[in-house]
């Protein structure tokens, strides 16, 4: 279950820092 959180949660920042990259 840990783990899983963890995918989750790097996944977010991955695409969080695609957005930002996408917009600068």
């Amino acid at each position: 279950l840990m783990g899983l959180i963890l995918v989750m949660m790097a996944t977010q920042m991955f695409l969080d820092g695609i957005r930002m990259w996408m917009k600068g």
